[in-house]
């Protein structure tokens, strides 16, 4: 720049005489001075211009860059993410080229921070769909991601079961009971074909949600898993959601959809776990894990506990005379009137063999002593019919009560019970021992 200067100081004096002006008035060593001494003041003010304004201005775009370099890498790999982009915003106070860079620059700012945003959203959510496999707690949780990102103010998540919609969880939000048994929810999906719609525009749908503030913006997102519908998603807003909400709002369907397919195929996987093939009754494993469950319920609640243990007298006579498959029959005959016998509340399990547990949650000795017989009574007068052949069945019982038997353990209770049983045997059989 220095050099520039005494270039252009220099060659002024034959621009000026090249312009007309005498050159006896230029070309002196003196004037020549002069215009050097000019070119120099000329370029040591653009020197100082270029670094207070210039440079500086460019100093500060480079530092920004370096932090939205640093903020980049700690999303990346601290999943820490700076919601406040302002921080990295450049005063917009330049005009021309250098005012067009930072308004360019903040365009970027802004755009970087909303796809790392829209990017930390989808990571977390996506955090939470896979730590839960009951639908429940996902629909839970997952409501309460949505409401969050997409900065609604009511919604709910219903899920889909035995050809009905389950209200998974609400906020803000209640539904018309009538609406539930009637499957509003569901045809809503079934009229939606799969895409979202503007429950706005649906005044009979919208009748049966009553949201607890004002709403400017209803939509339902129908949650779909290789075409079959799972649930739904709906979401209330003060303003209208926008298009940054909706697009957030379909990446976020697509993880629920898988999500919420893993818990009920996993659902379905224990409740197949926990049932006799066979009978239809839990299993002996099941009944141990609700045993176990009641039997702490009761401890802490001072609440009875009653335990039935039964046996089918002589079973063993109808599979050696009429084969295991009659046998099987029986067994499912037998199930099925030792299950309509009981209260609700009560489980019945088919502990192995001929062998069956009751667990009566609340029921004193007493009680359970007259469950026991009115089960024994009903089986000894239903008629059995294997092979074309009526046979008389009956079965045998023993049974025990928490805090009346001294027990402090679940087995011991079932010992108790076993012991009992083994009495009824050693009476004859066709009785129910205490």
């Amino acid at each position: 720049m220095v050099g520039f200067g005494i270039f252009i100081g220099m060659l002024f004096p034959f621009f000026i005489v090249f312009m007309g002006i005498p050159s006896s008035f230029v070309m002196t060593a003196k004037f020549f001075l002069y215009c050097i001494i000019a070119g120099l003041v000329v370029a040591i003010m653009n020197i100082v211009i270029v670094k207070i304004i210039i440079i500086k201005r460019i100093a500060i775009l480079s530092n920004q860059m370096c932090e939205v370099e640093s903020s980049l890498n700690r999303v990346t790999t601290q999943k820490q993410f700076i919601s406040n982009s302002d921080v990295f915003l450049l005063n917009d106070d330049s005009e021309g080229t250098l005012g067009d860079s930072v308004k360019a620059f903040n365009r970027l700012i802004v755009s970087l921070s909303s796809a790392l945003k829209r990017e930390t959203d989808i990571r977390s959510f996506t955090a939470m769909l896979v730590e839960h496999l009951e639908t429940e707690k996902l629909s839970v949780n997952a409501l309460k991601l949505l409401l969050e990102y997409l900065s609604a103010e009511g919604g709910l998540i219903a899920y889909k079961q035995n050809d009905q919609l389950l209200i998974g969880a609400t906020y803000g939000v209640h539904v018309n009971e009538a609406f539930i048994e009637n499957n509003g929810l569901l045809c809503i999906i079934e009229k939606s074909g799969g895409r979202r719609i503007n429950l706005k525009q649906d005044v009979s749908c919208l009748s049966s949600l009553e949201f607890d503030s004002a709403h400017n913006d209803i939509i339902a997102q129908p949650i779909f898993y290789d075409e079959m519908p799972l649930g739904i998603v709906v979401l209330s807003k003060n303003n209208s959601f926008t298009e940054e909400d909706l697009n957030k709002l379909d990446i976020f369907a697509m993880g629920l959809s898988i999500a919420m397919s893993n818990t009920i195929s996993h659902e379905k996987l224990q409740k197949f776990a926990s049932i006799d093939a066979l009978t239809g009754l839990y299993n002996r494993r099941f009944g141990m894990i609700r045993l176990n469950e009641e039997f702490s319920r009761s401890q802490r609640g001072a609440y009875p506990l009653g335990v039935i243990f039964f046996d089918i007298d002589h079973f063993k006579c109808v599979n050696d005379s009429h084969g295991h498959m009659a046998g099987d029959q029986v067994l499912i005959r037998i199930s099925k009137l030792l299950s309509a016998s009981l209260r609700e509340g009560d489980v019945l399990v088919r502990y192995g063999g001929e062998e069956f547990l009751c667990i009566l949650p609340g029921a004193d000795s007493n009680m359970t002593f007259n469950i026991a017989e009115r089960m024994r009574i009903k089986i000894m007068e239903s008629p059995f019919e294997v092979d074309n052949f009526k046979i008389n069945l009956t079965i045998s019982g023993g049974i025990s009560s928490y805090p009346e038997t001294s027990s402090d353990t679940p087995e011991s209770l079932i010992n108790a019970a076993d012991w009992a049983l083994y009495k009824a045997k050693k009476a004859g059989r066709n009785t129910i021992e205490r």
